[in-house]
C-alpha cells in the first residue's frame, strides 16, 4: 500500500508540475492577447493543447492508482486527496499524509490562479470583441446618414441633428 501511496504523490506531483506549466502559457497568453498578436496566440492554443492531452494520461493514471487504494483503505474510485489522507492513520503514514495535504494545497493554489488569469483573459476577449463589433458597426452605417459637423443642416426638407464624425473627412 505504501508504494501506492508513493505512486500516488509522485503522479500528483507531475499533475503540479503541469499546473505550473498551464499558468506560465495562460500568463503568455494574456500578454499576446493585450498586444493582439494572433499567430503568437495560436502557438499558445498548440502548447496548450499538448499539455492538455499529458494531463489526460496523468489523470488517468492517477485515476487507477486511487482505484487501487480504494479496495484497500474503502474509500471511492473519484475520492479526493482529503478523504485519502483522513484514512491514513497511524505513525507509519504520517509523512505520506502530510505530503498529500501539502500537494493537494499546492494544486488548489495553482488551479486558483489559473482560474483568475484565465477570467482576466476572457475579459480581455470579450472586451476586444465588443470593440470589433461596435467598429463594424460603425463602418456598416456610415453610408445611412449625412453626418456632419455643423449644427444643423437642412436635408432633403428635413432638419438633421448635429453629429461630431463626419465620414467626408
Amino acid at each position: 500500500m505504501k508504494q501506492l501511496l508513493h505512486n500516488l504523490c509522485s503522479t500528483l506531483n507531475e499533475q503540479l508540475d503541469l499546473f505550473k506549466l498551464f499558468l506560465q502559457e495562460e500568463e503568455k497568453k494574456n500578454e499576446i492577447l493585450i498586444q493582439r498578436d494572433l499567430r503568437e496566440l495560436e502557438k499558445v492554443n498548440r502548447r496548450e493543447h499538448k499539455l492538455m492531452e499529458k494531463s489526460e494520461q496523468i489523470e488517468l493514471r492517477r485515476s487507477v492508482i486511487v482505484q487501487q487504494l480504494g479496495g484497500k483503505i474503502g474509500i471511492s474510485a473519484d475520492a479526493k486527496i482529503d478523504e485519502i489522507a483522513v484514512r491514513l492513520t497511524g505513525a507509519e503514514f504520517k509523512s505520506l499524509r502530510d505530503e498529500l495535504l501539502t500537494i493537494k494545497d499546492d494544486i488548489y493554489r495553482d488551479i486558483m490562479k489559473l482560474k483568475n488569469i484565465n477570467e482576466l483573459n476572457n475579459h480581455i476577449l470579450r472586451d476586444s470583441l465588443e470593440f470589433f463589433n461596435y467598429s463594424v458597426n460603425v463602418f456598416k452605417n456610415l453610408g445611412r446618414e449625412h453626418v456632419t459637423y455643423k449644427m444643423h443642416k437642412e436635408r432633403n426638407g428635413r432638419t438633421q441633428k448635429p453629429l461630431f464624425f463626419d465620414k467626408e473627412v
